[in-house]
């Protein structure tokens, strides 16, 4: 039985991450993104960063200052995600489905976020200049992301970035990706 080409990706991740992860590339990713993008009373889509994906939560937590910033968060069958309103980074996280924090349950859900949110500030294992993007395979940011009219903005280090990433038809392409190195626009 063949392996998919998907399936060796995200099985060799965790070794070249603990090779090339820097604390200071996440910092340059958010220069990029405070050069580029003008995030003024947006509504923004964010993630909260895990072990393997750029450290911009205080990038994150400043965009509260002048822009709606929501967060993922797991419904109740703990595949399909909708996106909550963060008001209070400090009180409003409660640990969600696989130990990620998310917002609670008073924090105001969102209706119709694929008509709403203007920006969304996207993780991945992998993607290419093309904008194509590998996640970990559960589907999570492609459902969310599947009618969304938002710019999407791929977040990674540039190691992260692939000659090629061959996508399904339920892959969701992003707009932009950025890196501690450059900005591709896919678009």
């Amino acid at each position: 039985m063949s392996v998919s080409p998907k399936v060796a990706l995200r099985a060799g991740f965790s070794q070249l991450f603990q090779k090339h992860y820097f604390p200071e590339k996440s910092a340059a990713i958010a220069d990029l993104l405070k050069e580029i993008f003008d995030f003024s009373g947006a509504n923004v889509a964010v993630f909260y960063p895990v072990a393997h994906e750029p450290h911009l939560l205080e990038y994150f937590r400043s965009l509260s200052a002048f822009a709606a910033v929501y967060l993922p968060v797991s419904g109740e069958d703990g595949r399909h995600y909708g996106l909550a309103l963060i008001q209070d980074w400090s009180k409003d996280l409660v640990p969600g489905k696989y130990g990620i924090l998310e917002p609670g349950p008073l924090c105001q859900r969102l209706e119709n976020a694929d008509q709403v949110i203007s920006h969304w500030l996207v993780p991945g294992l992998y993607f290419d200049c093309f904008g194509n993007r590998m996640g970990r395979g559960k589907g999570v940011y492609d459902r969310l992301l599947a009618d969304s009219v938002g710019v999407k903005i791929g977040l990674c280090f540039q190691w992260q970035i692939l000659p090629a990433i061959q996508s399904e038809s339920h892959d969701v392409a992003m707009d932009f990706v950025v890196t501690d190195w450059q900005v591709y626009e896919s678009r």
